[in-house]
């Protein structure tokens, strides 16, 4: 674990239960390491064993951004498209909303990134 200001980088060892996920394997394939930054909290220092906790709210909101949105941007083209523009224009409209929303995602993500509203926090010190 490094300290740099209010927030820590710690390494996260990933164990034999989160094998079934593998959402980490998609972030660094064959590894068993992941490094999160997270609020200091805690004010642990550089190489202390801490214990980090995320607020289920923001898990819930950041799912509903990644997939929430896409899903309802896909309704909402296939429903205009086939209102305003006609029945063969309707998928169209659809993959082009589906395209946009991954745009605002990206600007959500960029957004809350800035704010530090999804970082989990270190929450004490083991």
């Amino acid at each position: 674990m490094s300290v740099e200001g209010g927030y820590a980088n710690v390494e996260i060892i990933r164990s034999d239960m989160c094998s079934k996920c593998g959402a980490c394997q998609r972030f660094v394939p064959g590894s068993k390491e992941l490094i999160v930054k997270a609020r200091n909290r805690a004010g642990a220092t550089a190489g202390d064993t801490v214990e980090l906790e995320m607020d289920p709210s923001r898990v819930l909101v950041a799912a509903f951004y990644v997939y929430g949105l896409p899903l309802i941007a896909l309704a909402v083209g296939f429903v205009l498209g086939s209102a305003l523009l006609g029945r063969g224009y309707a998928v169209p409209s659809a993959l082009g909303m589906f395209a946009l929303s991954f745009v605002a995602v990206y600007h959500l993500d960029k957004r809350a990134g800035r704010g530090g509203k999804f970082l989990p926090e270190v929450i004490k010190v083991v």
